[in-house]
């Protein structure tokens, strides 16, 4: 994995700052848009009024693609697929930007994803991610080959034993890592 270096506070606030009147003037003149033409405004608007809005988000994708940038280089997380942009160029403060730890606010779940999702993800990035990984898998390997020693004890009907070893499996994984810290 890469190094990361520490960006400043005042590199990522200009850039979250830069978006956001980028976007809020783009907001402001879709309302416009949508007071003087109507309901089909997109239909109904000049070709000066689309070339406005055009530009305007042009620059947020612009501002965007250097903030995702920027995170790349500082940040532990993937901030790019897992949460929405809105949360990211709007809420997300310096110190979660960068941290490896706990996230201080669970982010909104991105489209598609759940909110058990966002929470995994607000969690702290693993220093050691094969640790992690190998004390789920033992733990994994432990409830499985259990729950199939109680299954030949009970006969090869009894799959429920597997199902249930299961879940305890990864229930038992879920704490080793808070406990990890991970």
């Amino acid at each position: 994995m890469p190094t990361r270096t520490q960006g400043t506070a005042d590199e990522w606030i200009g850039l979250q700052t830069t978006w956001r009147a980028y976007d809020d003037q783009r907001q402001a003149l879709l309302v416009a848009l949508a007071v003087r033409y109507g309901p089909d405004w997109r239909i109904a608007c000049r070709r000066a009024d689309q070339h406005r809005l055009d530009r305007l988000a042009n620059a947020c994708r612009r501002v965007e693609a250097r903030a995702y940038a920027w995170l790349a280089r500082h940040s532990p997380r993937d901030w790019s697929s897992s949460v929405p942009i809105g949360h990211v160029m709007r809420d997300l403060s310096y110190a979660d930007a960068v941290t490896s730890g706990q996230l201080a606010v669970v982010p909104p779940p991105a489209y598609g994803q759940t909110v058990d999702d966002a929470r995994a993800f607000a969690w702290p990035v693993a220093s050691d991610a094969g640790s992690a990984g190998i004390v789920a898998v033992l733990a994994l390997a432990l409830a499985l080959t259990g729950s199939v020693a109680a299954s030949a004890a009970f006969g090869a009907a009894s799959h429920a034993w597997i199902v249930i070893s299961y879940g305890v499996a990864v229930g038992l994984a879920v704490v080793l890592r808070r406990k990890a810290g991970i």
